[in-house]
């Protein structure tokens, strides 16, 4: 078969892959350079298509062999890499990024991790994305899930004789616009998943089947000006995009068609070939899929462990290892001479089987010591109450559910909790994860059934807020809190202050659930300090191994940082915790609780009490904090009787 090899397509690569790697290198003026991955999408589908459309023309197409080549470009490099990081993850990651980690594998292995990652609530573009070092690989996972329909597609519409430009151009259109409604209205899903992605990899198929039915030849100055053009507006939106652009959204448009020029015209060019095909351009090209999969990994661990690196030696290096792997791994597992395709697949299957069972493994034994903590004192519940308690709010609230059953046993506390949500009536919050009326409805619903049901004599309230109210998290800790955030309420939509409209509802609620008689007893917890550091500073254990009676570190305990100032909390909290206080006071049937008083001393708001971690992550409470805090609780919830 005639090479179809084009290296102007290679330097598109070049440019593309230089893009992220700049991007996630947090170098300047690349905020846009994630880009690349939605060129990579579109050279993708202008090549399948022209391969696969090559082989049923010579009736040559085999679905078999297709899904071989796909492997053997894919797999090899990408389960090398996987393989590579596993060591440093068991040795430097603290239990529940690991868990997590070991997740992704097999999610990745499985051709599902862009599911994985939206699931997660993992924002692409969140600041400290460190602890998942295979992020990167949802693009592959959806390059992935298109190659397992597309040619079953073409070769079906082969079958009916029918014409696949029309089709093409329908799917992606219903992809596209799809993608413009979903960034409005889930801004995570529209990144992560293949329907919003079908159209940037089928504006390549719609380049392909275009050039097929362009029968004269064209303008070499037309396409000269074109091409320039186009490089000009994909280096513009490497600059001027940014995490705040909806993507994929309208002004995806600009790079995907730039893409499409490219591909199109820049081979009936001079001036743009010289570019594409200058020599340092193209080899970039050549080691563009190594690059991309080594590249985010190396960036993450280092970033992980708070090593300060040189950019340029690390930069350096990542191409060096690149070039190795692309000389090396890629283009012998390329070579059905070396390889044949009987082995390809054992070595397939086999390390696929492999990496599954270690991901699965890594789920269910590795294990945050926050969460496998074991009450040793109340094995049984300590107190007995006729009635029940419900706990409602947001995370924040169901915080203290584990630590109370333990106390009045699960079949006296029950959590109406939802993630995201403020308790109380009358307030909307939306947030990119919580569509309108979600939150006041299940708030509403809740308290609704506390005050009708005389099952219940106990309600314990509690929600973050200064991130809601201010719209600012600590220390840029759980930024997805704040995507698309908006509170407002149900009644009085001419407030539009945050704080105010917070105020209002409290008042509301407070004075509603006042009016109930002696046998309801309400609590309003005020939120916990924001620890604001990550869990790998407060960690007490290290990793060590036994040998010949021996402990040997991997990684020694790191517990130096863990904690917030005192002066940090009271200037983050200072105006929440006295508006509740303001509140609170006008109503004497709701009782206030302040955790920070037995958190925090003169100086520090403390991470770590009795040593043992009071903290799972930046701002939730671990199983032993939560049992500690309820120690305190349940006397005044015993109080009330």
């Amino acid at each position: 078969m005639k090479s179809n090899h084009r290296k102007d397509i290679d330097g598109i690569r070049g440019i593309a892959v230089l893009a992220v790697v700049l991007y996630h290198a947090n170098v300047k003026f690349f905020s846009g350079g994630y880009l690349g991955v939605d060129i990579f999408f579109v050279i993708s589908g202008y090549l399948i298509s022209l391969i696969v459309n090559e082989e049923l023309k010579k009736k040559k197409f085999n679905l078999i062999h297709f899904y071989e080549r796909r492997i053997r470009r894919i797999i090899p490099i990408l389960y090398l890499v996987i393989l590579l990081v596993i060591p440093f993850v068991i040795i430097n990651f603290i239990p529940a990024d690991g868990r997590n980690f070991f997740e992704s594998v097999f999610a990745i292995t499985a051709l599902s991790s862009n599911f994985l990652f939206w699931l997660e609530e993992g924002e692409y573009f969140a600041r400290d994305n460190s602890i998942k070092p295979l992020l990167h690989t949802w693009s592959l996972s959806v390059e992935m899930q298109f190659y397992l329909f597309f040619p079953i597609l073409l070769l079906f519409l082969e079958k009916l004789k029918k014409p696949k430009l029309n089709i093409i151009v329908a799917v992606a259109l219903i992809s596209m616009f799809l993608s413009f409604w979903i960034s409005k209205t889930n801004k995570d899903a529209n990144f992560y998943l293949i329907t919003s992605r079908i159209w940037e990899i089928m504006a390549g198929a719609i380049c392909f089947y275009l050039m097929q039915k362009r029968r004269k030849s064209i303008n070499k100055n037309y396409c000269e000006s074109l091409s320039l053009l186009a490089i000009f507006l994909i280096l513009i939106s490497f600059f001027l995009f940014n995490k705040e652009t909806r993507h994929p959204g309208y002004f995806t448009l600009i790079p995907i068609i730039s893409t499409m020029i490219l591909i199109s015209y820049s081979q009936n060019t001079f001036f743009t070939k010289k570019i594409l095909e200058n020599r340092v351009i193209n080899y970039f090209g050549l080691i563009s899929y190594s690059l991309y999969i080594i590249h985010f990994p190396v960036l993450a661990i280092l970033n992980y462990n708070g090593i300060k690196i040189n950019l340029e030696l690390t930069l350096l290096t990542i191409v060096f290892f690149s070039f190795l792997s692309w000389n090396y791994v890629e283009k012998p597992f390329r070579d059905r001479e070396k390889i044949s395709s009987k082995k390809i697949f054992i070595y397939y299957f086999s390390s696929s089987f492999l990496l599954l069972a270690i991901g699965l493994l890594g789920h269910f034994y590795v294990k945050d010591k926050t969460d496998s903590f074991v009450n040793k004192d109340f094995i049984s519940p300590k107190f007995v109450i006729d009635k029940s308690i419900m706990i409602l709010g947001d995370s924040h609230a169901s915080q203290y559910y584990w630590g109370l059953k333990e106390f009045f046993g699960k079949n006296r506390v029950e959590d109406h909790s939802v993630n995201g949500c403020i308790p109380l009536f009358n307030l909307n919050k939306v947030d990119s994860k919580r569509r309108e009326g979600f939150c006041k409805k299940k708030m509403s619903n809740s308290l609704n059934l506390f005050i009708e049901d005389s099952k219940y004599n106990t309600l314990i309230l509690s929600n973050m807020g200064p991130v809601y109210l201010d719209k600012k998290t600590f220390k840029n800790k759980g930024e997805n809190r704040i995507k698309d955030l908006k509170i407002t309420h149900d009644l009085q939509k001419d407030i539009k202050d945050a704080w105010k409209i917070f105020e209002v509802a409290m008042n509301e609620t407070f004075q509603r659930l006042s009016q109930l008689g002696k046998n309801k007893n309400i609590l309003y917890i005020i939120d916990i300090p924001e620890l604001g550091v990550s869990e790998r500073l407060c960690d007490l254990e290290g990793k060590k191994i036994k040998f010949l009676g021996k402990n040997f570190w991997l990684k020694k305990p790191q517990i130096k940082e863990c904690f917030v100032s005192k002066k940090e909390y009271f200037i983050r909290s200072k105006r929440y915790n006295e508006l509740v206080k303001k509140i609170a006071k006008n109503y004497p049937k709701i009782k206030v609780f302040e955790p920070s008083l037995l958190i925090c001393n003169e100086n520090k708001c403390k991470g770590i009490l009795n040593n043992k971690r009071i903290y799972k992550d930046p701002d939730h409470l671990s199983k032993y904090g939560s049992l500690y805090l309820a120690k305190y609780l349940s006397n005044l919830i015993l109080q009330f009787k």
